[in-house]
C-alpha cells in the first residue's frame, strides 16, 4: 500500500464460516489502510455447512468515489439469484424430513457492501 498509495487494489476472499471471515476482517483492519471497501456474497448458510464454500468477498483498497452505493444492488440482486437450497452437512434439506419433496430456500444468502474502515470514506 505504501509504495502505491494512490492505486485501487482488489483482493479476493473465500468465506467458508462467520468466525473465519471475522478474523480476517480484524486481521485486515489491523494494517491500518484506510479506504477499505468489503463486499461479501454469501449464497448458503455457513453455519449449516461451515466445511464448504459458502460465498465469497473482494476488498477494494482506494474505490472509486460512490461505488460503495452502486455495488449494493447488484450484491443484493445476486445473492438472491445465486442463492444455494438451505442443506445441512449431510446434504438434506429442511424440506426433505417425511415428504421426499424438496424445496429451494433462501436462508442464509446474503450480500453485503461495508467499509472495513468506517472514518477514511466520504466527500
Amino acid at each position: 500500500h505504501r509504495r502505491w498509495s494512490s492505486g485501487t487494489v482488489l483482493i479476493w476472499f473465500p468465506i467458508k464460516d462467520s468466525a473465519g471471515l471475522a478474523e480476517f476482517e480484524n486481521s485486515v483492519r489491523e494494517l491500518g489502510i484506510p479506504k477499505i471497501l468489503a463486499v461479501t456474497l454469501i449464497v448458503r448458510d455457513p453455519l449449516l455447512t461451515p466445511q464448504k464454500l459458502n460465498g465469497c468477498g473482494l476488498l477494494i483498497v482506494n474505490p472509486p468515489f460512490t461505488l460503495d452505493i452502486e455495488l449494493t444492488d447488484y450484491v443484493v440482486w445476486l445473492a438472491k439469484a445465486l442463492a444455494q437450497e438451505a442443506q445441512d452437512s449431510h446434504g438434506a434439506s429442511p424440506a426433505d424430513e417425511g415428504t421426499g419433496r424438496r424445496q429451494t430456500t433462501r436462508a442464509g444468502s446474503v450480500g453485503r457492501v461495508y467499509w472495513l474502515t468506517p472514518d477514511s470514506h466520504g466527500p
